[in-house]
């Protein structure tokens, strides 16, 4: 993409954020030439939960306004359900469609009616959507809650499709950047020895994560790639194997049920998409790139990505809903 999407750095100039397990630590601003002027004027809190990573707390009630140079960027409600998901609106049907994945399908910049979840579930009768997604997730936050949690109380459905929309999946896997704060130090932390994940903590237990919090204060970091021992391609099957694990511990709830992977236009890394559908295909999982099919959304084009915000606006959940009835046969 050619706008380059600072999501971290953005978004926690625009949140207050609470920490569980951890101190609070300083905000972050969006220093992009033309952005220093973003701000929020109403906040939403957000916690961290050690070995999950970021999460609205269950029945919040909030809302937001983004301001950029002293005028109305943005601004909208966001309220969650006594599960953490985000509101969308679920119609009761046999039939769930379940969403996981980072900021762009939690809805960062726009209201709850206008996220893409919400816009899919006006559109459609015959299946129930649940927005599961939380920003700054990655494959490794979502295998790591499904290894410990139950989902099955919160999915009273016979039919179950489970799709996990990625967004700089890779990087968020085993980055932990020291530029996205606390806030992904305490994510869970997977390695793959043998050819099995392993949990070794949360990322900041990374044997590279002070000398890489040493770089960010030299101001250096920003030249030194992504902040882990791990070559680019053991990065990317590190994620395939995420993904299958996901599969694997969604088999184990729901015997019946689909996963597939959906790469939305965030990213123009050809060799990370192309390493990724290859190796889901082996393992028969489905991938579908939103992003050639979508040209102007992966140019960054303003009428739908929100200027500095970086975020997708509600034209773009418009254009993703109906690409998803149409990939999935959705009714």
């Amino acid at each position: 993409m050619k706008i380059v999407l600072s999501i971290a750095g953005v978004v926690l100039a625009l949140l207050i954020v609470f920490f569980i397990d951890r101190e609070v630590i300083e905000v972050e601003h969006n220093t992009e030439d033309g952005c220093e002027n973003l701000e929020l004027t109403k906040r939403v809190e957000e916690g961290i939960y050690k070995n999950y990573g970021l999460r609205i707390p269950p029945n919040t009630k909030g809302e937001f306004e983004v301001l950029l140079d002293g005028k109305i960027l943005t601004s909208g409600k966001v309220n969650t359900d006594q599960y953490h998901r985000r509101l969308s609106g679920v119609k009761q049907t046999d039939n769930a469609f379940v969403l996981f994945g980072a900021s762009v399908l939690f809805g960062t910049g726009v209201s709850d009616e206008e996220t893409i979840a919400y816009v899919l579930q006006s559109k459609v009768n015959e299946h129930s959507v649940y927005n599961y997604a939380s920003r700054a997730t990655a494959p490794n936050n979502i295998y790591h809650f499904l290894k410990n949690h139950d989902l099955r109380p919160e999915l009273p459905h016979g039919n179950f499709h489970f799709v996990y929309v990625q967004s700089h999946a890779t990087a968020y896997s085993v980055d932990a950047a020291p530029e996205y704060s606390g806030w992904m130090h305490l994510s869970p932390w997977y390695s793959l020895e043998e050819g099995k994940l392993v949990h070794k903590g949360v990322m900041e237990d990374r044997p590279y994560h002070k000398k890489y919090l040493e770089l960010a204060k030299s101001g250096t970091y920003r030249n030194s790639g992504l902040s882990t021992e791990l070559s680019n391609d053991e990065v990317y099957e590190l994620t395939c194997h995420l993904y299958t694990g996901i599969r694997k511990e969604l088999i184990k709830q729901f015997p019946k049920a689909k996963f597939s992977v959906v790469n939305f236009p965030l990213s123009n890394n050809e060799k990370e998409i192309e390493y990724i559908s290859s190796c889901l295909k082996k393992d028969n999982i489905p991938f579908f790139n939103f992003a050639e099919m979508l040209k102007e959304m992966d140019e960054g084009s303003p009428e739908f990505v929100f200027p500095c915000l970086d975020h997708y606006t509600p034209k773009s959940s418009d254009a993703l809903s109906d690409l998803f009835i149409k990939m999935f046969d959705l009714k």
